[in-house]
């Protein structure tokens, strides 16, 4: 049977991915990264007696201290500035004192004025910290916005993960953070992974750390604190963190050759923060259920001595099912002081937390001493960031600088880089080179998704262009129809809008997408597969013998 069965992944401006294992051309560096491979961050010293963070650790009540462990969520829109969740955390930074605030979805002015607002009725300035993987477009409404992880991994560019780190830091500061969680450093050699997926550069170790290592001098020469997760590493599970417990089932020396190998980079390369991950590594930690957030002898014995990291520790968020379901609220957040972390990130309950986390200090199981390490190391980080000084932002530069046009040309550079071309029999790329009748069927839920391109299709001018969109609710009858008009066209160009999604399980091809792909690769027409997704939906499709 004569089929031209094509796979092609590439972005299309900001949003598009590509594999991890493709050779693709190389671009020059945007904005170079350091020369030296030196740490650009060494760890923070021993503080002198008399700086702010020791006099100001002194003066904290030990309900104050314990405070300081907790960062609770916020969101930086318009409407959430007044009414009773607003109120709630004007409570938890005015009367409890938390020691910080991650942001999630908002508006970039808004979220600046939301900050200065809770700054100012904070006692102990906030460190404030935002997920910001691809940029802080996916936080913050009409920010820049860069294609995920996996792209960066296709262009092989260190130069171009440092001027996204550099580029994220700026607009982050501008809008008042201090800390990104980001980025990922899992190895993502498992194809089946429903949460990290295009998350990661990439399943190659050593690529993983050099564009880990890259982004991290990015985002800490632009001013911000660099969070590398999920510790241990989060790349070889099939389970979501979000719903249950991944379990990984290595030993030390597997370990040691993959999952370890970015961290350890990370921890030359002078980060500042780690995130540990909800998995479980029954081979390291022997009590059953207790994942790597809440395990002494993978955060203290493993991150802290072995690989000697001396920055914060922060926690994976603990309102996620992969800690819940087996432990309560203050059981959590004990565990997690106890297990070496120093930021406990979005507790279900904070005062129960605290209190349990009060009540385990009375009782011997927490030690003063412990609280005041994690604290200091808190208070340290905000005074090298000098928020002790200033720690306002400037509301009206926020337009100025966020989405700024030379920022966004950092993300173009970054979507043609990664542009991966896996196969191309007969030379039927590109489409437009002769006349042909083509048709495009999208694969994506969003009716918006792919009238860019169609619109780029339509300017070539050989090509009469006709058009389906097939779904998760696409029927049987969706389906044929879309073969039977592939079937009086010269070649198809099927693009797939397709996306892990963290908290969802879904990481592949609806069945109707799948069904059509594969009645596809059965008829004896030309087929081109564009991914601007998940580049493992390959997998998906049963490919005819050539």
């Amino acid at each position: 049977m004569y089929v031209k069965f094509l796979l092609y992944l590439a972005p299309v401006l900001i949003w598009g991915l590509s594999a991890a294992g493709c050779s693709p051309r190389r671009v020059a560096p945007v904005i170079a990264p350091p020369p030296s491979s030196a740490p650009s961050h060494a760890a923070t010293p021993a503080q002198p007696a008399d700086s702010w963070a020791e006099r100001t650790l002194r003066d904290l009540t030990l309900e104050e201290k314990v405070a300081q462990l907790f960062t609770v969520e916020a969101f930086g829109r318009p409407d959430r500035m007044q009414g009773a969740e607003y109120d709630r955390l004007v409570g938890l930074v005015r009367n409890v004192g938390v020691g910080g605030i991650v942001f999630f979805q908002g508006e970039p002015e808004a979220q600046a004025r939301l900050a200065n607002r809770l700054q100012e009725r904070a006692s102990v300035p906030l460190l404030v910290s935002q997920d910001m993987e691809w940029g802080p477009g996916m936080r913050v409404s009409g920010a820049t916005t860069f294609p995920r992880a996996m792209a960066l991994g296709a262009t092989r560019n260190p130069g171009l993960a440092y001027a996204v780190g550099r580029v994220t830091a700026q607009e982050a500061r501008a809008m008042g953070v201090h800390q990104v969680y980001a980025p990922v450093a899992d190895v993502n050699n498992n194809a089946e992974n429903p949460v990290i997926n295009t998350r990661s550069f990439g399943e190659h170790p050593d690529l993983v750390a050099e564009l880990t290592t890259a982004m991290i001098r990015g985002l800490q020469d632009g001013g911000v604190v660099a969070t590398v997760k999920h510790f241990p590493g989060h790349g070889d599970t099939a389970i979501d963190s979000h719903d249950e417990l991944p379990l990984l089932p290595f030993d030390r020396e597997r370990l040691d050759k993959i999952e370890l190998v970015p961290f350890r980079a990370a921890v030359r390369a002078g980060v500042r923060s780690v995130m540990t991950g909800h998995l479980a590594l029954p081979r390291l930690e022997t009590e059953k259920g207790v994942p790597a957030s809440l395990s002494r002898t993978i955060t203290h014995d493993l991150l802290r001595g072995d690989l000697g990291f001396e920055g914060l520790i922060v926690t994976d968020a603990l309102n996620m099912e992969g800690v819940t379901r087996r432990f309560s609220t203050g059981e959590i957040a004990v565990r997690a002081i106890e297990a070496g972390a120093d930021v406990l990130l979005m507790s279900e309950n904070v005062p129960k937390a605290h209190q349990a986390i009060l009540e385990a200090i009375g009782s011997g199981r927490l030690s003063v001493s412990r609280i005041e390490a994690s604290v200091r190391r808190i208070l340290q980080e905000k005074e090298r960031l000098r928020l002790h000084e200033n720690r306002r932002v400037e509301e009206e530069f926020v337009s100025r600088i966020i989405g700024d046009v030379r920022h966004t040309a950092v993300s173009e550079a970054v979507a043609r880089a990664s542009l991966t071309l896996l196969q191309n029999d007969g030379s039927l790329l590109p489409l437009g080179k002769k006349k042909r009748r083509v048709l495009s069927v999208v694969l994506a839920e969003s009716d918006e998704a792919g009238e860019e391109l169609h619109t780029g299709l339509r300017l070539l001018g050989n090509l009469d262009l006709s058009t389906r969109r097939i779904g998760r609710r696409s029927g049987p009858r969706d389906v044929a129809a879309a073969v039977e008009a592939a079937r009086r066209s010269d070649a198809v160009l099927v693009s797939a809008f397709v996306y892990g999604r963290p908290g969802t399980g879904r990481m592949d091809l609806a069945d109707p997408q799948r069904l059509l792909l594969n009645r596809l690769a059965e008829r004896n027409v030309p087929v081109v597969l564009l991914s601007f997704g998940n580049p493992y939906i390959i997998g998906d499709v049963k490919l005819p013998d050539a």
